[in-house]
């Protein structure tokens, strides 16, 4: 399998079946989700949630509704549940919030 450059970081990562580990997907995402939230001074799971909500317009799929209580809640879906293609949109999202906010992401294991 032949590595893929991040064009912001340019970490290598190797497009397959979303796994966890060093290279992997995940760590590419929740490096950039780390450094997002450190650099906004934003909650971990604050961030992930804005880039899974900006995700849709790429195709990432919409929030489930459940009803429990009497409360509302969206339910998105797990990264890992995601697949490769999914978890590429994350990344993607990342690196646009970076872009507009200037902030040059790094890769790094969290």
């Amino acid at each position: 399998m032949q590595a893929i450059e991040c064009p912001f970081c340019h970490k290598a990562w190797f497009p397959k079946v979303r796994s966890t580990g060093e290279h992997s997907q995940n760590t590419h995402l929740n490096g950039h989700v780390a450094q997002l939230a450190r650099e906004t001074g934003n909650d971990f799971d604050d961030v992930k949630l804005g880039v899974k909500a900006r995700a849709v317009k790429r195709g990432f799929p919409e929030p489930r509704i459940r009803r429990a209580g009497g409360r509302t809640y969206e339910v998105w879906k797990s990264e890992s549940n995601c697949t490769p293609a999914e978890c590429a949109m994350l990344i993607d999202e990342c690196h646009q919030i970076a872009d507009e906010l200037g902030i040059v992401l790094v890769e790094e294991d969290i």
